[in-house]
């Protein structure tokens, strides 16, 4: 929830940034279930926080992300 109201302050600043492929996609998902400034909120009977929680178990992390096949590189 913190996360994505950074991502909706940061765009409010500057209209014209954008952010990565993954974190604009989580960001975009979330919105679609909890609006920014809990607009609707009056409308609403699941708390935020049920919703936060349900959308995280919802949404496997992995799915946001392109598929990677190579191995990482193996530091020092």
């Amino acid at each position: 929830m913190t996360g994505t109201s950074w991502l909706d302050l940061r765009k409010a600043q500057n209209p014209a940034r954008s952010f990565g492929p993954s974190s604009t996609a989580v960001w975009s998902a979330f919105r679609m279930v909890l609006p920014f400034n809990e607009q609707g909120a009056g409308l609403r009977e699941v708390p935020i926080h049920e919703l936060a929680s349900a959308f995280i178990r919802e949404h496997a992390a992995a799915g946001f992300f392109p598929t990677n096949d190579r191995e990482p590189v193996a530091g020092p």
